[in-house]
C-alpha cells in the first residue's frame, strides 16, 4: 500500500516553476480597450440578404431638425391645455392632454436609426421586421423630393392597414419594375393634411 504524501510537509520543497523575471508584460490600456474585428458582420447592407432583389438604407423615420422643433413646441401647447383643462375642472381631458405632450415630447427627441430593407421573393424585411407578399394589398411609390420619397404598402391587417417604408438612396424605378411582379400598383394621392405636415415638418 502506497504511503500518503502530506503536502503540509512540501511546503517551501516546491520551487515555482514560472520565474517572475520571465512573467509576460501586462497589456497597455488601449489594447484592452480595442474591441476584436468582427468577420462575420457583413460589409454591405446587401451582403446581409445575399438573395435579396433589391437592398437599400434608410432612416426608420423621417427625421428633420425643423420638425424636433415644432413637436416640442406643440407638446408645450398641449402642457398649456392641460393646465387650462384642470382650472376648469375637466380632469379627464387635462389628463389625455399630459399623456398627449408626453408622447410627442418623447418623439421629438428621439433620432432614427439607419435600417436596412430588402425585397425578397416572399415579401419586403424592414429592419428585424417582415411584411409577406400574401399579407399585403397593394404597393406605391410616393416620389416627390423633398417632400415625399417612400414607399406606401396596403396592409391585409386591421391594426396597420398602411406601411410607409422611407426610400433613402433606393431608386424608385428600380423598386417599382421589382414591386410590379408581387403586388398590384395601386395610385395613392396625398392628402392636403399631409403635405401640409410635411412642409411643417412633422
Amino acid at each position: 500500500m502506497p504511503t500518503p504524501i502530506d503536502l503540509r510537509n512540501l511546503k517551501g520543497r516546491v520551487r515555482p516553476t514560472i520565474d517572475p523575471s520571465h512573467e509576460f508584460p501586462a497589456p497597455k490600456h488601449e489594447e484592452l480597450l480595442a474591441a476584436p474585428e468582427r468577420l462575420d458582420e457583413p460589409a454591405t447592407a446587401a451582403d446581409a440578404f445575399p438573395g435579396a432583389l433589391i437592398v437599400w438604407e434608410a432612416p426608420e423615420f423621417d427625421y428633420r431638425p425643423e420638425s424636433a422643433t415644432n413637436i416640442t413646441i406643440l407638446s408645450i401647447f398641449l402642457f398649456a391645455g392641460a393646465v387650462i383643462a384642470a382650472l376648469f375642472k375637466s380632469y379627464i381631458f387635462a389628463v389625455f392632454l399630459v399623456l398627449a405632450g408626453s408622447l410627442a415630447l418623447a418623439s421629438a427627441r428621439r433620432t432614427p436609426r439607419m435600417i436596412t430593407i430588402a425585397v425578397t421573393g416572399r415579401g419586403i424585411t424592414v429592419g428585424r421586421g417582415h411584411h409577406d407578399f400574401s399579407n399585403l394589398k397593394s404597393f406605391w411609390i410616393s416620389y416627390d423630393p423633398p417632400l415625399f420619397k417612400e414607399l406606401i404598402l396596403e396592409s391585409k391587417g386591421t391594426f396597420t392597414p398602411t406601411i410607409r417604408i422611407l426610400l433613402g438612396d433606393a431608386d424608385p424605378v428600380e423598386l417599382r419594375e421589382v414591386l410590379v411582379g408581387f403586388l398590384k400598383e395601386e395610385r395613392r394621392e396625398e392628402t392636403l393634411i399631409d403635405i401640409l405636415a410635411k412642409r411643417a415638418g412633422f
